[in-house]
């Protein structure tokens, strides 16, 4: 599974320099640009993503960069509008500086993708892809691809995928129709979160039927989910917060390998009281009662894990 697959089901995600060629490229930057409308201050949170063994930093590798802002989409075709969000999702390594070299985790990624509000469901999901990894004791990979999820007005799917590595492009993909039932309302995930936080619903264990489905190398499959209230390992404003931490792991009815993965998250206006931001603080009075913050996130590999920490939230003015 690519890193990308996880970083969190939606928050998130980037503006784009597509790798895809010129005239496509230019044709979704067009999409974006002439049909998003921003009538809110955008939220940046800043992570900084580290290598680890037995929980052992052995380096720092990544800076990320997630922006959300709330705005107007306007249909190209239809010209219909939506109250609709657009997520930013941009990191890159500090690789070497002469040319050609790569660290031996390397990430050159962007996504973005845009969800109505306030129910979350997705309009436009794009993804470019640079990956090379490379951990000790273990046969190097390279990923290069470029990606498409675009959901159509009759609730089917368009999907394009080119893989820059072997060549291949592919407009299918198995188990399309699960990913098209998770991108509808997705606040319903986050509200659940929310609520297992403040103890309105019950934790989940990887024993009951709740699933999440990611994209594992070109085939969608079904993660059985954990989750637990517990202190973040990160701190802010010198404390560790209250989180929902959510272990997602391959289910048991699902064929072949995917990464293991963990979050923790925990409510936004939480998050915004902690640091004292009164810019934060004022944002949260426009937003769902029930928007949260990933704080941390892993991802299992074969030795060790990277992991995904916050490490600055700010509120940018768009005027």
């Amino acid at each position: 599974m690519k890193l990308t697959n996880y970083f969190f089901i939606c928050v998130c995600l980037t503006f784009i320099s597509l790798t895809l060629n010129a005239k496509d490229a230019q044709t979704y930057k067009d999409k974006i640009e002439n049909s998003f409308i921003a009538q809110k201050p955008t939220v940046r949170m800043e992570y900084l993503i580290t290598y680890k063994i037995w929980f052992i930093k052995l380096a720092s590798i990544a800076k990320a960069t997630v922006d959300t802002t709330e705005g107007i989409w306007i249909d190209e075709n239809t010209s219909k509008t939506n109250h609709a969000c657009i997520v930013k999702l941009s990191y890159h390594t500090f690789d070497q500086d002469k040319e050609g070299d790569r660290n031996r985790i390397s990430l050159n990624d962007q996504i973005l993708t845009v969800l109505t509000m306030p129910k979350l469901d997705t309009i436009l999901y794009i993804k470019d892809t640079d990956e090379y990894m490379n951990p000790l004791f273990k046969t190097p990979t390279l990923s290069k691809s470029f990606e498409v999820y675009e959901m159509m007005e009759d609730g089917t799917l368009d999907y394009f995928c080119e893989d820059f590595i072997t060549g291949n492009i592919s407009t299918n993909m198995d188990g399309a129709a699960d990913l098209i039932e998770q991108g509808k309302g997705i606040s319903s995930n986050i509200k659940l979160i929310s609520e297992m936080y403040y103890g309105k619903k019950d934790f989940i264990t990887h024993n009951s039927d709740y699933r999440v489905h990611f994209n594992v190398d070109g085939v969608v499959k079904p993660f059985s989910v954990k989750s637990t209230k517990e202190k973040a390992p990160v701190k802010l404003s010198g404390k560790n917060p209250d989180s929902i931490k959510i272990r997602a792991q391959l289910a048991k009815e699902a064929t072949g390998k995917g990464g293991a993965m963990n979050l923790w998250a925990a409510p936004f206006k939480d998050i915004a009281i902690l640091l004292d931001d009164p810019k934060l603080i004022a944002a949260c009075e426009t937003q769902e009662k029930w928007s949260i913050a990933p704080l941390v996130m892993d991802y299992d590999l074969k030795l060790g894990f990277i992991r995904c920490s916050i490490d600055n939230i700010t509120v940018i003015d768009n005027n």
